[in-house]
């Protein structure tokens, strides 16, 4: 920090989740830090974006790159049932991939924090998922009918984050549903390899209508803050404590 003494007395210093750093104003980032030194926004994406398809199968993606490489990816072409790339002023906020077989793994823990969407349904995903690496300003994140791994912390959800949809993997817990973000609208997690007899949750956010818990083992669930709530699935209702 003494590095850059005037920028930081101008400029807050945000600790993301996920490094790298950067320096913003309320409104943008102005740098980003890494371990190549100061990075335009920009400049951070288009590195990131190589390591996210660092182990894709590129011959998967020709027809949507039409031979552009990744960090070039807001000139890619979207295919509405396939994958839709959109953004915004040169910064990726829609990422989607659907059913696009031998795609190979995505590097998920390197997209940017600008998306707002992102989607990789049924592309034979086998990487193991870190929570605290999703994209901080995400309101969507689909990952289903994979073979994702990984033990799911829930506690460290984005405060912008509506819908979670981590269906049909591989995930483990145990999972705790006290520290969901207070924007949380659904969140799915059925046919996943979840063995906790019992699933603690509090003060769960006003806006959710559904968790789905179904085809884990979770025997009940079981209040320990605030008022039991009945938006269960795959729970039964005698099970709800």
């Amino acid at each position: 920090e003494a590095a850059f003494p005037s920028i930081h007395s101008a400029f807050p210093l945000l600790y993301a989740m996920k490094s790298p750093f950067a320096l913003c104003t309320p409104f943008l980032p102005l740098l980003v830090i890494s371990n190549d030194g100061l990075l335009l926004p920009y400049e951070y994406q288009q590195r990131a974006m190589n390591k996210v398809f660092e182990e894709v199968n590129m011959s998967q993606v020709e027809r949507f790159s039409t031979g552009l490489p990744p960090n070039r990816i807001c000139e890619w072409q979207s295919h509405q049932f396939r994958a839709v790339f959109k953004c915004i002023d040169g910064f990726l906020v829609d990422f989607r991939w659907m059913y696009v077989s031998r795609l190979g793994n995505v590097g998920i823990s390197f997209l940017p924090n600008t998306i707002t969407n992102v989607e990789i349904t049924a592309c034979h995903q086998t990487s193991i998922v870190n929570t605290r690496y999703f994209p901080r300003d995400a309101r969507s994140i689909c990952y289903a009918y994979n073979s994702m791994r990984g033990s799911l912390d829930l506690r460290v959800l984005s405060d912008h984050l509506i819908n979670l949809n981590l269906r049909s993997n591989e995930f483990t817990g145990p999972i705790d549903l006290q520290y969901l973000p207070r924007t949380l609208h659904t969140l799915i997690l059925t046919t996943n390899s979840i063995d906790q007899k019992v699933v603690y949750y509090g003060n769960l956010p006003k806006a959710i209508d559904e968790i789905d818990l179904g085809g884990n083992a979770i025997r009940s669930v079981q209040c320990v803050a605030g008022d039991r709530r009945y938006v269960w699935k795959g729970i039964r209702d005698s099970k709800i404590y």
